[in-house]
């Protein structure tokens, strides 16, 4: 998972062929807490072996600023 927000996700596709646009999926979404979101959408862009998809189903806002607050906890004073 590359970037994740309450509509949208993006991911690298790995050795996996690319996805057609407006294919639909459904999935799960395990966050870096442990917590499983459980979600649906169909893909709006493909690029240099990533995807981007539209959630039907989104990520709660709670969850995306729980799982920000546990990033900065966890990677405080990390260099890039």
């Amino acid at each position: 998972m590359l970037d994740i927000s309450e509509g949208g996700l993006r991911y690298h596709r790995g050795p996996h062929p690319s996805p057609g646009i407006g294919t639909t999926f459904r999935g799960t979404v395990r966050v870096r807490r442990g917590e499983l979101i459980h979600t649906h959408g169909s893909v709006v862009r493909t690029s240099n072996g990533d995807v981007a998809a539209r959630l039907v189903v989104g990520i709660p806002f709670q969850t995306i600023m729980e799982e920000q607050r546990y990033v900065f906890e966890q990677f405080a004073g990390v260099d890039a």
